[in-house]
């Protein structure tokens, strides 16, 4: 009858230390109570103090999906997940942490995860890939680069889509000659690289070739992304097109 009550009232348990109390109660509770995250995430963090694992994994796990800015649950979901029994055996779980991890911004741990997946299953290309892009996500990009080299000489993507990243990192470091020549490289006129290429040259204060690229990708009615409009925007104001540079800034 009157639900917020119920679920305050095992919250409360769980925090005055009654847990084998509040679970419970939790178990049977009926369909007609809602399972709100806060309800969720105690519970959950109950039955992770009680070392049920795979309980509070399942539980942190529907906070996220009811908020997945949950900082607390996911931080629980981590933890739970990597200690439940069958974790070291289970790839798929052992992805599933990656992941969170990554989402978190946590790109070392991100990669050691996907590192220990590749050690356990060593046919799992997958999880090395994963691992180099989330050394690369960390700004590792020269070492992402050369393990792909020497790892897997015959993934041209991901090489490609690491040297892509290696060059964004020069347009971050202020190093925006070595941008323009990594992304020359790799293909000025592939519309894959050509909005990285459009801000490394507008950095370059070469603005008409700035805007040479980007009236290139509209022609072929391709959306540059943001920071490429706004570079192409930069460059016809630089250019005193500044009509033009209105449009992309609107």
């Amino acid at each position: 009858e009157f639900p917020t009550l119920f679920s305050d009232h095992l919250v409360i348990l769980v925090w005055a230390g009654r847990a084998d109390e509040a679970l419970p109660r939790f178990e049977a509770m009926p369909p007609s109570i809602p399972r709100r995250p806060y309800l969720l995430r105690n519970m959950a963090k109950a039955y992770f103090d009680r070392g049920d694992y795979e309980r509070a994994t399942s539980l942190y796990s529907e906070v996220v999906a009811l908020d997945p800015e949950d900082q607390t649950a996911l931080a629980g979901w981590m933890q739970a997940l990597a200690l439940t029994p069958d974790f070291s055996n289970n790839a798929e779980r052992q992805y599933a942490l990656g992941h969170l991890f990554e989402n978190q911004g946590l790109f070392w741990e991100a990669a050691q995860t996907y590192k220990g997946i590749q050690e356990r299953f060593p046919e799992d290309q997958k999880a090395m890939q994963l691992c180099l892009r989330a050394l690369s996500s960390l700004g590792a990009t020269s070492v992402a680069e050369r393990l792909a080299e020497r790892r897997l000489p015959s993934d041209n993507s991901l090489r490609e889509t690491l040297q892509q990243d290696a060059a964004v990192d020069r347009i971050e470091w202020k190093e925006y000659k070595e941008a323009v020549e990594r992304l020359t490289a790799l293909g000025k006129e592939d519309p894959r690289f050509t909005s990285d290429y459009i801000v490394a040259v507008f950095k370059d204060e070469r603005y008409a070739e700035a805007i040479l690229a980007y009236e290139r990708l509209a022609a072929d009615g391709i959306a540059p992304h943001d920071g490429a409009r706004l570079a192409a925007a930069g460059a016809y104001l630089a250019e005193k097109r500044p009509d033009t540079a209105l449009n992309l800034y609107e």
